[in-house]
């Protein structure tokens, strides 16, 4: 019974303070719609990138990739390399955003200069790139799809087409930074090479011509055979050259000269291996700086949204409805509690405490006051069967 008349008294109370909702509740739900309506839509397009942790090398394709330990914090880091200054700052140029209004003119105050027909003060210079730098990182979202080895790259702007492009653009960035990051490293590592490579040569060189010199200045081993005859031997019989020239060419020379020659010839061969797989090495190296591709890839290109990110019209103004008749229904209850005076019978009844028969209408004025008009009398003639 209770509920009944809570329900009887909220619509009692709505019915008597329509008014006064509406007053307060419609210029709000109205500036509202005006604000939401005046605002610049915005869009966001976004690009789907792939991150590749596994190990490649095109010279052995067939060779085992292994993925590591780390590839959570591989993917994490390649969202920040997309966020990092440098790949904007390309970005910024290759899209010549420098000129572009919407991002050089970025600060609230000049925006305001602007639109109401006075000078901004552009920045010039230095400056400039660091203004539209600061508007284009407020532009660029870049997240990680949950664990997954997918990085969303979106950027808002309020042409459509120009954020499709533009999302397009920080990645294509992205991936080729990442190739020249990969070919710079391949060319310092083949610079390093190169100098062993250079290295080796002189000490192949050198132990070359230490042991030809101890062959020249012993004729017992010009008399024995050449220096290539002995090494053709040692290549013909498969044997070590000690064994090929104690067998062939031996006789007659000290254990001594033998010794020596050999230990010079066994220090120009394995000069002469060290030097072969180092020059493999940077011809491998060379071929790879031409052969890198990136560990990441676009699986998702941008595409120019049709609907507007923001605002969100019929979010914003369902909020805003809420919070118009919330502020209507509190300026009724107001205006009900603090008008004074009796609104209701259970009202009467509990303030008063005592049996309450019936409620008459306010019959202001009498039939002197109102000469052409109804008072009480008049009313209970008229109308007997009322209250």
């Amino acid at each position: 019974m209770n509920d009944v008349a809570d329900v009887r008294m909220l619509i009692g109370l709505a019915h008597r303070q329509a008014r006064t909702i509406l007053l307060v509740g419609l210029p709000i739900f109205l500036l509202s719609l005006v604000i939401v309506f005046s605002l610049t839509p915005r869009y966001t397009a976004q690009s789907l990138v792939l991150v590749d942790t596994s190990s490649k090398n095109l010279l052995d394709p067939d060779a085992a990739t292994t993925n590591g330990l780390t590839d959570n914090s591989r993917v994490e880091g390649e969202v920040r390399i997309i966020q990092s200054d440098a790949v904007l700052l390309e970005a910024i140029r290759d899209g010549k955003l420098l000129s572009d209004p919407e991002f050089a003119l970025n600060r609230f105050h000049d925006r305001l200069l602007s639109a109401a027909g006075l000078a901004a003060n552009t920045p010039s210079g230095d400056a400039a790139p660091g203004e539209v730098l600061s508007a284009f990182k407020d532009a660029v979202r870049v997240r990680r799809e949950g664990l997954t080895y997918l990085i969303s790259v979106g950027v808002t702007s309020e042409d459509a087409e120009k954020a499709a492009r533009l999302a397009n653009l920080v990645t294509t960035v992205y991936i080729r930074k990442q190739v020249e990051a990969k070919v710079a490293n391949t060319v310092s590592a083949g610079k390093i090479l190169e100098h062993q490579v250079t290295a080796a040569r002189d000490v192949l060189a050198q132990n070359e011509r230490n042991l030809y010199l101890f062959v020249t200045s012993h004729g017992d081993l010009q008399a024995a055979g050449s220096l290539p005859q002995l090494r053709l031997a040692d290549a013909q019989l498969g044997e070590t050259a000690s064994d090929a020239h104690r067998g062939s060419y031996g006789r007659g020379l000290s254990a001594e000269v033998l010794t020596q020659f050999y230990a010079l010839q066994q220090s120009a061969q394995v000069a002469r291996v060290q030097y072969q797989n180092l020059l493999t090495r940077l011809q491998d190296f060379e071929a790879q700086a031409s052969l890198q591709v990136a560990d990441s890839r676009v699986v998702s290109a941008a595409l120019a949204p049709i609907e507007p990110s923001y605002p969100r019209k019929g979010l914003v103004l369902g909020i805003m409805a809420i919070v118009a008749l919330g502020a209507g229904v509190g300026g009724a209850l107001l205006r009900e509690f603090s008008i004074g005076g009796f609104t209701s019978e259970d009202q009467v009844s509990a303030v008063l405490n005592v049996p309450l028969a019936s409620v008459t209408p306010d019959q202001a004025g009498s039939e002197v006051e109102k000469p052409h008009g109804r008072g009480l009398s008049d009313t209970i003639i008229s109308a007997p069967l009322s209250v």
